[in-house]
């Protein structure tokens, strides 16, 4: 059986999006035990890809649709190393779909490689956080609550929005006072502040902000 009409790779896409919210919707409506749903502010390193946790939200309008969005960190305007004056979150994209990453990349540069646009959206959604501006969220943006949402990946994979701010990276490692820990034992980005608890090291021992990409070692807490 044909359909009635060929659809466009955005078309198909799109179509795809949308069953997959529907299906997000069913699920966050299904009965769960609460013993598994888990408290991402109580998280040591990565969180879990497929276990569902309250994550900070906010109802807002971003990416051309209104609705809650997992957020990191503290709102923000990154002026000085970014020269970005908006009140802004960053989108948690370890709870963002992965077809939701790769529909960006293909809606805004027709890439249809889904390796290549799961890396493009990253780049593209992380350059464009929730922000406060005269077209989007003129109210301002709401100090977050907790939300259910299903991790999607454990790490947030910078290595694109750092070759897009490298410039500005530099800066910041050159800059930058290097990172303290906390009350609770774990590193804090000097930069905007985000506490790196949730974090787990990478293969070089660094630990990546998911926010702007600041590299800072595990040990010492040195940036890079």
């Amino acid at each position: 059986m044909t359909a009635p009409y060929p659809l466009s790779p955005k078309e198909l896409a799109q179509f795809r999006w949308q069953l997959n919210e529907l299906q997000e919707w069913a699920e966050s409506q299904a009965h769960r035990p609460s013993a598994k749903v888990g408290l991402l502010a109580d998280c040591v390193g990565n969180p879990d890809v497929g276990r569902t946790y309250l994550v900070p939200s906010v109802f807002a309008i971003w990416n051309g649709d209104k609705k809650w969005w997992p957020v990191m960190g503290r709102q923000h305007s990154d002026s000085r190393f970014f020269g970005f004056e908006a009140q802004h979150y960053h989108v948690d994209m370890r709870f963002l779909p992965r077809l939701k990453i790769q529909c960006t990349a293909l809606f805004e540069c027709d890439e249809t490689d889904p390796q290549k646009a799961f890396r493009k959206g990253v780049m593209l959604l992380s350059a464009s956080p929730l922000q406060v501006n005269s077209e989007l969220n003129q109210v301002g943006l709401h100090t977050p609550v907790p939300r259910r949402a299903k991790c999607q990946s454990a790490v947030v994979d910078m290595a694109a929005y750092r070759d897009f701010s490298a410039k500005a990276q530099a800066e910041m490692a050159a800059t930058l006072p290097p990172a303290k820990r906390g009350d609770d034992g774990h590193f804090i980005c000097p930069h905007q502040g985000f506490s790196l608890k949730q974090i787990s090291p990478d293969e070089q021992g660094q630990l990546v902000c998911p926010l702007h990409g600041l590299k800072i070692c595990a040990k010492s807490g040195a940036l890079s």
